[in-house]
């Protein structure tokens, strides 16, 4: 695996540990002893850091819970097994959902195989069927092989005696079916099928061992994901789910979310925060709590007839009320024995944290009103938020594509000139146009100075090459202002290192991010040195939190 690591990837953040909890540990230290080798020993001890003296010291362990992890440990040992990690993927894989720490590392779970398998073992004993039935998020045959090796399950719980007097009911014919169903040999007299049958069953039924449901229980908060808050990344939700532990999954949850509408007014990130308050009207749904769902539906109706965070390009073709979320509202305010909605709507106004909206209050409860009458399509084809484009935001715009155009032209290449259009291209876009105001040498001088900090632009290992200096000195600006203007930008479109729409091709083709070995980069100074480091520092902590 490590042949496909891409050079410029530093191999101590690719090297993760493996979490494991002391079961798995003390079955690998058996192992260990049992084959008396003396290095993988070494290895163990330093790697989980016990503190064994010599390999005969795993015989005085008396049990797995005899086997006490320093707390100073890196591993994460977890009482309720609730983190149940392995192998690590660096393959590409899908876009994440939501989540409030973009994983650079992709870790294989095994909470989903552990509680969809169990669960459907409870209803079908017959492990193959379940595992060609439930969502497993990897591969059959290793996830069987984790269920087995581990002793999640086991063959067994098969009454043969039952077994065999209800087969002797069928004739030969079905019997036969039954076999040709398994792919069995139909041959032989009907004592033999029935023996054959009662064979393939045995060895092909299961049960869940105590271990198991032990491990069952500890990852019970799998149901509450699938049902309420698949709106957000798997993996985030997870670490999140262990990683600040209350003891109380619908708490965690309910904690999850919360950090999610936080981030997602951070950011301005419409879609997060309708999906948050989805969320949550979900669980206060899973649990009755009619009110409290009903007034996330109404968060949700709200947030909908304000998108304040959203650009002309995105409400190009918006549709600010839905049926289902009407239908919600409706089914709602019945069961929480609510006629009046207008004071819980009042509350649920002012909970949207926006500086300003795009509807009044008034305007917005006749909506929900008309809505509620059956209104929906006249209403949807009434509403509009798309803007004109005012003639001197225009101007400005072209100004500063002229600006960054020309820096480019002399300094740079074709490539960036596009970039730099397209960023400015973006920010236009935004409801209110950051660049209306303030002098233009400043923003176009920030616009350059953002993309090289995620480009490399400063390095002269890369080419192009160019200086901080060199965009000041063209641009007529102090470094500080554009070096704040830089980070406004970022701050505003969550420029990245290894951004897919602000990248430049050699970035993409060599695949970098915030993990790339900085001992490959030279040359960094000053804030540029400093952005690079804090990019990677975020990555180093989110790992080490991890191990």
């Amino acid at each position: 695996m490590v042949d496909t690591f891409n050079n410029f990837y530093h191999y101590k953040v690719i090297q993760v540990v493996l979490i494991m909890d002391s079961d798995e540990i003390f079955n690998q230290l058996v192992e260990v002893y049992n084959d008396g080798d003396i290095d993988s020993f070494n290895r163990l001890n330093d790697e989980y850091m016990l503190n064994l003296d010599s390999i005969d010291e795993i015989a005085d362990i008396e049990d797995r819970e005899g086997l006490e992890l320093d707390e100073n440990n890196d591993i994460t040992y977890l009482k309720n097994y609730t983190y149940s990690r392995s192998i690590v993927d660096l393959t590409s894989h899908e876009e994440h959902k939501h989540s409030l720490e973009l994983m650079e590392v992709h870790v294989r779970s095994y909470s989903t195989v552990i509680f969809n398998v169990i669960l459907g073992l409870n209803i079908d004993s017959k492990l193959e069927n379940v595992l060609d039935t439930v969502d497993l998020n990897m591969d059959k045959d290793m996830a069987r092989d984790f269920l087995i090796s581990n002793g999640l399950v086991e063959k067994g719980g098969l009454n043969n005696q039952k077994m065999r007097k209800m087969y002797k009911k069928y004739d030969k014919s079905e019997l036969k079916d039954e076999l040709a169903l398994h792919g069995l040999s139909t041959r032989g007299s009907k004592s033999e099928l029935i023996n054959r049958l009662i064979k393939y069953e045995s060895e092909n039924t299961y049960v869940v061992t105590e271990y198991g449901m032990y491990r069952f229980m500890g990852v019970n908060w799998v149901a509450l994901y699938n049902l309420c808050l698949n709106y957000f990344d798997f993996d985030d939700f997870e670490y999140y789910m262990t990683e600040y532990d209350t003891g109380d999954v619908v708490e965690n949850s309910l904690n999850y979310v919360d950090e999610n509408i936080k981030k997602g007014y951070a950011e301005k990130d419409f879609n997060r925060l309708q999906d948050s308050f989805s969320s949550l009207a979900l669980l206060h749904i899973n649990f009755e709590n009619f009110e409290d769902a009903l007034f996330n539906e109404l968060k949700i109706f709200i947030l909908k007839l304000n998108p304040v965070f959203l650009d002309n390009y995105e409400l190009k073709d918006y549709i600010p009320i839905h049926y289902s979320n009407i239908n919600n509202i409706e089914a709602l305010s019945t069961l929480s024995e609510i006629d009046d909605l207008k004071d819980i709507f009042n509350t649920a106004w002012d909970d949207i944290e926006y500086d300003k909206k795009l509807t009044s209050k008034d305007n917005a409860y006749r909506y929900l009103k008309e809505a509620m009458d059956d209104n929906i399509d006249e209403l949807n084809d009434k509403i509009t938020f798309v803007k004109t484009t005012d003639n001197k935001i225009k101007q400005r715009e072209n100004e500063l594509i002229e600006m960054t155009s020309s820096f480019c032209e002399e300094y740079l290449d074709d490539e960036y000139r596009k970039l730099s259009k397209k960023l400015i291209q973006k920010l236009a876009r935004k409801h209110d146009v950051p660049f209306k105001r303030g002098k233009l040498e400043i923003w176009a001088g920030g616009i350059i100075y953002a993309l090289g900090q995620i480009n490399f632009l400063f390095d002269d290992s890369f080419d192009p090459f160019i200086t901080p200096d060199d965009i000041c000195n063209y641009f007529s600006c102090k470094k500080s202002s554009a070096s704040n203007k830089a980070r406004d930008i970022r701050k505003l479109l969550n420029l990245k290192l290894g951004d897919k729409e602000f990248s430049t091709s050699f970035i993409q083709m060599h695949n970098l991010h915030p993990n790339t070995d900085l001992s490959q980069v030279k040359s960094l100074d000053g804030a540029q040195s400093r952005f690079y480091l804090e990019e990677s520092a975020k990555l180093f902590r989110k790992l080490a939190k991890r191990r």
